[in-house]
């Protein structure tokens, strides 16, 4: 529902509040008075004598005496007239039982929320008692008892008024529980398009509002008192209540929760919460009054607890946290400013705190009303800042989604170029090394020319393992191997086989694996320590079984003294294209340690840099 038809519904309702008002004719009621009761003790003839003695207090329109144990005994002058209608209000009082000199021989007559209608001869959404017309000015007594607030109107109407305002009054009430159904149906698509555990929580606080509306405004009495016990939909009423209050308090805690408020208020909340049960118990105690005064209490309370933690919201001290808030502090704290009077305006007159109006007998269905309509109102505005961060949301991962496109086409077009190179600079390095093989150059310059082809072809080899790795192109085949001879026939396979030292078991060490990969781990460890460790100095290659991630294993060392080049970083060793700045003299790639730790992953096992003070050391090792 749009904020625009909000506030079409606030005018509306106003309008039909009013309008009664000032439609409203004679009323035949020309004194008020009343006596307090608190014993509940005293008889009508006792009444009648405190009468005498002018005990009584004299009132005007409405009174109001707030949530009191005591009964209250209420005096009505009726002017002379033909047959009338008791309009009394609100609707939900308990107990009203009306003394008439006219019908004493059918002694007192009770409506009220614990009484059913039966045959009453006038039904509405009010409690309504007909009296005999008189031609003289007469005396009428109302003996007052309920465990809600003690506040009530009685007008004494003509029938022809009292259905004109009775019209009225269903019209403003259809609007306001059309109104909720409004409110509760767009709580309802809102989660269910978003799924907010928030918006939830509001969806069941806008359903126990609604049914608590048509409980506290009659229509559950009216419609229900010829089937159900009239006191079963008083209790109703009073859980209802509790449930109203409870569901509002889980709402507004999740909602400010998004603000980051002080967590002492979030937990003051939560605490709150748990004197629902403490009311239910109060009620099946049979302290109804007490459980609604609480009640009352809690539900006034709440907005300045609220205000106060909506400003000792954080969320705006940090403007780079994400997600960042859908109001800012300000809105926040006029949301809850306006909560804090709607409810003040309608919570004091029932609390006996201050005077009453008109407006007052309608504190249920206005206090209700407002405060749904701002909920809905604020969860518009924020339903409007979610989908607006939504479609950020969705621009962003359009940008990126086209980034990651770009990205995709620039490494298949480097795939691509990289497959040209391999496949087209293979054959000339072969043509080269037949060329320099059949040459009469000197022997030492053959030996260089042909250790620069085999670096070139090393360089191509790392390159075309390392995008057929990332790419996904390679898989691993399991082939039972023995270690011990893999590595003699590496070191054959040498361009420097005289400087390297092998220390191996005198039995074989059969291990299945991935002989291709085996090779192209320990090859590139090998080549290295000798590429980079002084000339002539010795690689000593070792295996020993040696325990491997709780389990048997082997484990391979390739140690070496350093060269010119220097020690490797330990933090960057494996890292792609990473070479030490004393590394580049020589010819290399970058790519040597990077694809060995990788294919050592995925074959189980573990590649790492142990050196020590005065060795370059790496250790491959491999579960058994």
């Amino acid at each position: 529902m749009t904020f625009a038809a909000s506030r079409f519904f606030a005018l509306i309702f106003y309008i039909l509040l009013l309008q009664p008002l000032v439609v409203a004719a004679q009323d035949f009621i020309s004194e008020r008075s009343y006596l307090e009761d608190p014993g509940n003790l005293l008889q009508l003839q006792d009444v009648q004598a405190a009468d005498a003695v002018n005990r009584f207090t004299p009132f005007a329109g409405i009174l109001n005496r707030g949530y009191s144990a005591s009964a209250f005994w209420i005096k009505l002058k009726i002017q002379p007239s033909e047959q009338l209608i008791l309009r009394i209000r609100p609707n939900y009082l308990d107990e009203v039982a009306l003394y008439d000199p006219l019908a004493a021989d059918l002694g007192p007559r009770f409506v009220g929320d614990r009484h059913a209608l039966g045959q009453a001869p006038y039904r509405s959404l009010n409690h309504n008692l007909v009296i005999p017309g008189s031609s003289q000015e007469r005396v009428i007594w109302l003996r007052l008892k309920t465990s809600s607030s003690s506040l009530i109107n009685v007008e004494a109407r003509s029938f022809s008024e009292t259905i004109s305002l009775d019209r009225h009054q269903d019209l403003l009430s259809g609007v306001f529980i059309g109104a909720l159904l409004m409110f509760l149906a767009g709580a309802v698509i809102h989660w269910r398009m978003y799924k907010e555990p928030v918006v939830g929580a509001l969806a069941i606080n806008q359903l126990v509002a609604l049914l608590f509306s048509l409980s506290v405004l009659g229509y559950f009495r009216l419609a229900l008192t010829d089937y159900v016990p009239a006191v079963w939909i008083d209790q109703a009423t009073s859980v209802l209540a509790l449930m109203a209050a409870t569901t509002a308090l889980y709402f507004n805690m999740l909602f400010l929760r998004e603000f980051k408020p002080s967590a002492l208020g979030l937990r003051i909340l939560l605490g709150l919460m748990c004197l629902l049960p403490l009311e239910l118990l109060l009620l099946w105690a049979g302290q109804v009054r007490i459980a609604m005064q609480v009640n009352v209490l809690l539900v006034m309370g709440m907005p300045f607890i609220f205000f106060l933690l909506a400003l000792t919201g954080k969320a705006w001290d940090h403007p780079t946290l994400q997600p960042t808030p859908l109001f800012s502090k300000r809105v926040l704290l006029w949301f809850y400013g306006v909560t804090v009077c709607t409810v003040a305006l309608f919570a004091l007159p029932m609390l006996g705190w201050v005077g009453s109006t008109e407006i007052a007998l309608q504190t249920n269905s206005l206090g209700g009303f407002f405060t749904g309509l701002m909920l809905i109102a604020t969860l518009h505005f924020r339903a409007r800042r979610i989908m607006q961060t939504h479609h950020e949301d969705q621009l962003s991962l359009s940008l990126a989604q086209a980034q990651v496109d770009q990205e995709r086409q620039q490494r298949r077009a480097q795939s691509q170029l990289m497959s040209m190179l391999t496949h087209e600079l293979k054959t000339p390095l072969s043509e080269i090394r037949m060329v320099v093989g059949l040459s009469t150059q000197p022997q030492e310059i053959k030996m260089r020319a042909d250790r620069a082809v085999q670096d070139m072809t090393a360089v191509i080899d790392r390159c075309a393992w390392t995008e057929r790795l990332e790419e996904g192109g390679y898989t691993l085949t399991q082939v039972a191997m023995d270690i011990v001879h893999e590595l003699e026939q590496l070191v054959l396979q040498n361009s420097n086989p005289s400087r390297v030292t092998l220390n191996l078991p005198p039995t074989a060490c059969e291990r299945v694996t991935d002989p291709q990969a085996f090779r192209m781990i320990l090859g590139n460890l090998i080549e290295n320590a000798l590429k980079y460790s002084p000339a002539e100095s010795m690689v000593d290659v070792q295996v020993e079984a040696r325990t491997f991630n709780q389990q048997p294993g082997f484990c391979m060392s390739v140690v070496n003294l350093p060269g010119p080049a220097g020690w490797p970083d330990s933090v960057q060793v494996f890292e792609k294209y990473y070479r030490s700045p004393g590394a580049h003299r020589q010819t290399g790639s970058g790519l040597g340690l990077y694809l060995a730790a990788t294919l050592a992953r995925q074959l189980g096992g573990h590649l790492r840099y142990a050196s020590d003070e005065k060795f370059v050391r790496f250790e491959f090792c491999l579960p058994a």
